[in-house]
């Protein structure tokens, strides 16, 4: 869950700085701006806040939720280029020429547009390979086993609260004041 928020996180600021510095044509802007809309969808369902996608059968079952993962992924991938031609697969081969240099070796510093381009690369391929761990797991039938642990877990949680509820009335009593406030009873 933390690595598809942190790709779907970082992929929506990648078109958010591909609108910024690239001059788009009107299409351009619309597949950026689903994308931007699709990576807060995937935000909300990785962190079970909406109902409604919780809800959705595509986004319940683990194969079809890595299809869509993949899908946005590969198509935020497409969308990398923001416009760099000056840099991207020629700085070797113009720049850092020994003989129509002088001898000297000139570097160049990666622009921010290039920059940009490698983070979208970067998030879409992680978002992308999770998609594809999402397809895996639901192909070998985790979901179920992972669904079970995860309630289970909240079940033990649940218990353990409702067994130190009374102690920490105890603590906060005893410790009470300054104190208490430091350590949280208070």
């Amino acid at each position: 869950n933390a690595l598809v928020i942190i790709a779907t996180f970082g992929m929506a600021i990648g078109q958010l700085w591909g609108l910024a510095l690239k001059q788009l044509v009107v299409m351009e802007v619309v597949m950026r701006t689903y994308l931007i809309a699709i990576s807060g969808m995937i935000i909300l369902n990785e962190l079970e806040v909406s109902a409604v996608l919780s809800r959705s059968p595509i986004l319940q079952k683990f194969t079809w939720r890595g299809m869509f993962y993949s899908f946005v992924g590969t198509l935020a991938c497409l969308l990398n280029d923001i416009g760099n031609d000056d840099y991207y697969n020629h700085w070797n081969k113009y720049k850092n020429n020994y003989s129509e240099n002088g001898g000297y070796v000139s570097f160049i510093i990666p622009s921010v547009e290039h920059f940009v381009e490698m983070f979208i690369v970067v998030t879409s391929w992680l978002l992308l390979s999770m998609g594809v761990l999402y397809i895996f797991l639901g192909l070998v039938f985790a979901q179920h086993k992972i669904e079970n642990d995860i309630e289970e877990y909240r079940t033990r949680l649940g218990i353990a609260e409702q067994q130190m509820a009374g102690e920490q009335d105890v603590m906060r009593r005893r410790f009470g004041g300054r104190l208490g406030e430091e350590i949280g009873m208070a």
